[in-house]
């Protein structure tokens, strides 16, 4: 009995010692997923900027707004391309355009109507780092909200001898936002051609 006992004892001792060992290394392989996606995405952006470099070159160099503004839309479209690759859908893709978009949104509108030249020790290129970091923010803030989305693995999808009407329905209830994300990459796309085109004409 004592025996049987000292075992019983142990193993509530392994099963209790376990638990958290198990509970940390699922944290752990959460918050490397998320800051792989993280990784991702600012690569996608990267490569948006450097594209953004190779058309523009120095035509925006007397106009740093304009340059700013279409260099912070020219990170957009890789990383939406990059979440519709990794199946987040429109939706989740139109929020996260949004929230990288409304820092840089703010910070160069100041830089254009000259706030910094109301606020002792204010500048302009502030502003505009200002506009780089509120980005990059947007974005970790838009990933942390969706928590289970970039920490969760993905599972695979089970076939069954039954139709699954929702996917159709989820599709025809984002009709509206993909028709919208589009027209706004094909907008972003004509107004960083045409700031490369206006300097050259002027």
């Amino acid at each position: 009995m004592n025996t049987i006992a000292t075992k019983n004892i142990d193993q509530t001792r392994t099963t209790s010692t376990q638990a958290p060992d198990h509970r940390l290394r699922s944290h752990a392989s959460k918050v490397g997923r998320f800051l792989w996606h993280f990784v991702q995405m600012v690569l996608a952006m990267m490569v948006g900027m450097g594209i953004y470099h190779l058309l523009t070159g120095k035509a925006l160099a007397a106009y740093p707004v304009l340059f700013y503004a279409g260099m912070e839309l020219s990170m957009i479209p890789p990383m939406v391309a990059l979440m519709l690759h990794q199946r987040h859908g429109w939706r989740c893709s139109a929020e996260m355009a949004g929230a990288m978009l409304v820092g840089p949104a703010v910070f160069l509108a100041c830089a254009q109507f000259g706030l910094h030249n109301y606020i002792p020790g204010l500048s302009r290129e502030t502003l505009f780092a200002l506009s780089d970091t509120t980005m990059y923010l947007g974005m970790l803030s838009a990933m942390l909200y969706h928590w289970e989305m970039y920490t969760t693995r993905p599972q695979p999808h089970q076939h069954t001898g039954t139709i699954d009407v929702r996917p159709l329905l989820q599709r025809a209830m984002r009709s509206s936002t993909r028709h919208f994300i589009q027209h706004y990459l094909e907008m972003c796309v004509t107004m960083c051609f045409g700031m490369w085109l206006n300097p050259v004409f002027i």
